[in-house]
């Protein structure tokens, strides 16, 4: 909720997460993501699940630290470029 307004500001569409609340086998099986969805900005709360679902369409899940960088840097980094990056990095 904290990054709402920043990445807003920045052009990106924010989607509400209670999509993403029930982790049940059959609300996975018909979580959709649009072709514009490309980035999942959370932390180790997601279920692991949920996560899945998301990287096994090509979708990135990743750390608030991603989104720092992106903005210090003045573009997106890769997703992989450091540890931090990924959602369950503990870096909440």
């Amino acid at each position: 909720q904290i990054w709402s307004p920043i990445v807003s500001l920045l052009g990106a569409v924010v989607v509400s997460d209670a999509c993403l609340v029930d982790s049940s086998p059959a609300a996975i099986d018909k979580l959709v993501c649009p072709d514009e969805f490309e980035i999942l900005l959370t932390d180790s709360s997601c279920p692991p699940e949920v996560v899945q679902k998301l990287e096994s369409t090509g979708k990135a899940v990743v750390s608030s630290e991603w989104l720092i960088q992106s903005i210090i840097m003045g573009a997106c980094p890769d997703f992989t470029a450091h540890p931090r990056f990924r959602y369950d990095s503990g870096n909440e």
